[in-house]
């Protein structure tokens, strides 16, 4: 909706991908410039590697907090300089876990912290290495 030349979206789920194929043809979106696809990040290294060779302007990681944390140690290996990293879907009483991964990762420095109720959502940027 946003007019992005290029969307790739994953998830270990494949009902999960389905149901977001499903919601592109719901909400009348094309698919031609989206890739969903059914893959492990965290532990297909194939998968992660794919991934790596993109670099991309933003990285979404909308999952709970336990996922996120091994994420954040790599995922700038698939952000341009200056890209955004997003993760959400962190509950409260896990956000300064989620914190310091990414505050670990060298690459990455937490730019904003958004809060709702019992959720939290944190944006990181990708630091021009």
């Amino acid at each position: 909706m946003l007019d992005a030349s290029r969307i790739d979206m994953n998830d270990i789920d494949e009902a999960a991908v389905r149901a977001s194929k499903e919601n592109f043809e719901m909400n009348h979106l094309s698919l031609d410039n989206v890739n969903i696809a059914c893959e492990n990040v965290i532990d297909d290294e194939a998968a992660k590697a794919k991934y790596e060779k993109e670099k991309y302007d933003v990285v979404v990681a909308n999952i709970l907090a336990d996922v996120i944390i091994p994420i954040a140690g790599f995922v700038d290996k698939f952000l341009k300089p200056g890209a955004i990293f997003i993760s959400s879907g962190i509950i409260y009483m896990k956000e300064d876990d989620v914190k310091k991964a990414i505050e670990e990762n060298g690459n990455l420095e937490v730019v904003e912290v958004t809060k709702q109720g019992d959720w939290v959502s944190i944006v990181a940027k990708r630091k021009d290495v």
